[in-house]
Formats: structure tokens, sequence, C-alpha cells
């Protein structure tokens, strides 16, 4: 079969096999509707990916895990034991993350249209301690005025990029950078040619 792939998904006497597992067996004993998911296969494409990255830079490279695509408690402790690091993309996925066993210094905040309301949680429960990525000049400048509201002097910050390069798909709702049908830039990010002025910005607000 073309989906068939040795030690992952297999075929044997007309039965799947995930992992080695017969999927008959676990719905015998787990019943059905039942979801299946392969530790020892996640954590070969996490350190596949790793490795291609690394050959390519001289740079310490990391990957941050994007909860959103599969919160499982038990792929998030396996990927945290594998030395990944969490993207999150709410407040409530930070405080998860942090329940799993992360270090908050190990996540990343990665919210869209972020409001005062989501940056105030996290400076309130972690003060300085969550890497927040940057999504718009609006977002830079209300973290200043919270973070001295908050009394903090440091934390550590990044930029989310719109490289500009459209997503694919059949529907323009699958957009995912650039901009729409009608010109309007969408709303995940800076855009390239805006992130150095928004460095800039950044380094004065000190």
């Amino acid at each position: 079969m073309w989906y068939e792939v040795e030690g992952h998904l297999e075929i044997k006497d007309g039965i799947l096999h995930i992992g080695g597992i017969s999927t008959l067996d676990l719905a015998k004993e787990y019943g059905t509707p039942l979801y299946v998911y392969h530790i020892n296969r996640a954590l070969y494409n996490y350190d596949r990916f790793l490795n291609v990255i690394s050959k390519f830079t001289e740079k310490e490279v990391r990957i941050h895990y994007a909860m959103k695509a599969n919160p499982n408690k038990i792929l998030l402790e396996e990927l945290r034991e594998a030395g990944s690091w969490i993207d999150a993309v709410a407040p409530g996925e930070v405080e998860f993350a942090i329940n799993v066993g992360f270090p908050p210094e190990k996540i990343m905040y990665t919210g869209a249209s972020v409001s005062n309301k989501d940056m105030e949680r996290i400076l309130s429960h972690y003060p300085g301690k969550i890497r927040i990525n940057i999504d718009s000049f609006s977002q830079l400048r209300r973290l200043k005025r919270l973070l001295e509201e908050h009394g903090i002097e440091t934390m550590e910050i990044s930029f989310r990029i719109d490289p500009g390069v459209r997503g694919q798909g059949g529907d323009w709702k699958t957009i995912t950078a650039g901009k729409e049908s009608h010109g309007v830039p969408i709303k995940f990010g800076i855009p390239e040619n805006e992130v150095l002025l928004a460095y800039k910005q950044a380094m004065e607000y000190g």
C-alpha cells in the first residue's frame, strides 16, 4: 500500500499495524473510535528535522513544537525529554505546558491579534520568563507599557515574520502569509520589509 512505512504503518495478514501493533487488537481492547499515536515515529521525525536544519548553520538550533498541532500529554512529555521547546498560541496552552513539565524559559507565546488581557495573564503568572513572539507593532507598544506597569525590566522577545509567501490551498481562507486577494495584509506576523524597523523600535524601548 502507498501509505505503508516499514516499522510504522504496515499491513500484515490484511490488518493494519501501527508500530508493529495490530489495530484490530487495539480496537478490541480500547473500543472505537480510537486515536493511536506512534511515539517512536514522532520522535524519529523530531530528530530528523532537527538534524537536517542543523547541517546548514553553526548556530544553536532548537525546535519549538506548536502545541496546537497536537496537545496530547504523553506526546508533549516525550518531546520535552527529547529536548523540544514549546510554541503556545494561548495563555491556556502556556499553563498546560507548565503542568506537563516544560520550564517557563522554554516556552514561547505566539498569539494572533493578542489582547492586553492575554499578555497580562502571562506576565502576572510568569513575570519576564515566557518569551513573547511579537506579532505586530501594536503588540510591541502595548507590551512595553505592560512591562512598565508590572515593574519588569527585561524579558526576551522575538518577532513573528510574515515572509509574504502565500500558503497552499484551494480557498482564500487558507492564506497564511502575504496579502489577501483584495490587497489587505493578513493578521499573522510583521511584514518582512518591516522587521528591522520593529527590531530598532524594541531596542529603543530597552
